[in-house]
């Protein structure tokens, strides 16, 4: 078990925030005018500033800061984040003419040790995408198909994608996780009560209900045949439930969730990054070729779909 440690998270708001002459306290969150920092910080948020290349001026835009027990710094980031989203939310109510959002620059400091270090944005960003013709005809892509379709699968295709589009690049793990939720539900869902954690979990490779009966024994067996299967099947029944009463507390209560582990965070993404695009590219291709036009015709099939593709 890693050992947990002490640390003090500050980070810059973005440009076109706020400046606040004084510092004043929100919950355990701090929001402090540049004044507040120390020599060394301020060389720190410097140094942050250059390894991410971003144009902030630090001598204007306050920072936000937030003590959080964790057992690296990756995973002091993650929670103190998490910690700021309300905080932000508050300020922004106060401030409506304002974009008040965190930049990618601060440092983190062990409280043990003293020692800072610079915050640094290691993570994969957006970048510009350059499609080749493939012949010298053009051809209809599935994207210009997705647009003509006026059948509710094509309607629910078309909301599922905005959601996960919404979800693809935001920052706060737990809200990408709702986004994914949001995305498989506006594909699948077909009544108020319905779950579609089930669903999920048969495109991850784990066919569950009265309905695997009707997935072919080799398939099963060949599954089955990995030794992890097992222990993962369970891992994932479990990670999903979790996600779904995540999702409803989120939505019924405004209930912001911050007792899950990092580690449980960290799969519960990955869970739904792969799930939603499972989702998404598995049935829906399939249900072109089939002239299917509507979420009940579409999970009639799901056992053969399943088949077909999990096989890849």
């Amino acid at each position: 078990m890693q050992m947990m440690n002490v640390f003090y998270v500050a980070k810059l708001l973005d440009d076109q925030g706020v400046y606040h002459p004084d510092a004043f306290v929100l919950g355990d969150v701090e929001l402090r005018p540049p004044s507040s920092d120390f020599e060394d910080e301020l060389e720190t948020i410097k140094k942050s500033i250059q390894k991410n290349e971003i144009k902030i001026n630090p001598k204007i835009n306050c920072r936000i800061g937030t003590i959080v027990h964790a057992a690296t710094l990756k995973d002091a980031e993650l929670l103190a984040d998490e910690k700021f989203v309300g905080a932000l939310d508050i300020i922004s109510f106060e401030l409506p003419i304002s974009r008040i959002s965190l930049s990618k620059c601060g440092y983190i400091k062990n409280l043990e040790s003293g020692e800072l270090t610079p915050i640094e944005d290691v993570s994969f960003s957006p970048s510009m995408a350059f499609v080749r013709p493939q012949s010298k005809f053009q051809i209809m892509e599935f994207t210009q198909w997705v647009a003509m379709q006026n059948s509710e699968l094509g309607l629910r295709y078309r909301r599922s994608l905005h959601w996960s589009r919404n979800g693809k690049w935001e920052k706060n793990l737990q809200i990408r996780i709702l986004f994914n939720w949001f995305a498989v539900e506006a594909l699948l869902k077909e009544s108020e009560n319905d779950n579609v954690g089930p669903l999920i979990r048969w495109f991850l490779g784990y066919p569950n209900g009265v309905s695997a009966a009707n997935v072919s024994s080799e398939l099963i067996d060949k599954l089955k045949s990995n030794p992890s299967y097992k222990n993962w099947k369970n891992k994932i029944t479990n990670s999903i439930e979790n996600i779904r009463k995540f999702r409803n507390d989120s939505v019924h209560s405004g209930f912001r969730n911050v007792d899950f582990s990092v580690s449980d965070i960290n799969l519960f993404n990955q869970l739904m990054t792969f799930g939603c695009s499972r989702c998404q590219g598995a049935k829906v291709p399939r249900c072109r070729y089939r002239c299917i036009k509507n979420g009940s015709e579409n999970c009639i099939g799901i056992q053969r779909i399943h088949q077909s593709y999990i096989r890849k």
